[in-house]
């Protein structure tokens, strides 16, 4: 056994077994004059599938201050066990038939004495309702 399925509960039958397959879409660029990016193009984005688990922090907000344009945004910590995989901010992630915005720059933290990196965790945000 090796020290990441160790530190991940492998030998103990308490790995991470019940990761939700999930799928990251990411916007083709719109370039225009002088090469710059200008606005995203959704209607082809670049798919990459990957497991991981959403952390709830139960926020939920409203999203305007009209009653009949109310809607309700809720935040959740999405958890990858590879900290390697590509997430940005912007991206969208589905996760059961939901989408989900990539809100706040993801992170992979590193442990300062062995350099160990267990997972990448990225806020994400839904907003549902309104009109």
């Amino acid at each position: 056994m090796n020290f990441e399925d160790s530190v991940l509960g492998m030998e103990t039958g308490l790995g991470m077994s019940s990761l939700t397959p999930m799928i990251r879409q990411r916007a083709k660029p719109v370039i225009g004059d002088g090469n710059l990016v200008y606005d995203e193009d959704w209607s082809d984005p670049e798919i990459l599938r990957f497991e991981g688990y959403l952390y709830s922090r139960s926020s939920v907000d409203s999203a305007a201050s009209e009653p009949r344009d109310r809607g309700t945004v809720s935040d959740k910590q999405l958890i990858v066990p590879n900290h390697a995989i590509d997430i940005k901010v912007h991206d969208r992630i589905i996760i059961n038939g939901d989408t989900w915005r990539v809100t706040g720059m993801p992170a992979a933290d590193q442990n300062p004495f062995t350099g160990w990196r267990p997972t990448l965790v990225a806020d994400l945000e839904q907003v549902t309702g309104g009109g």
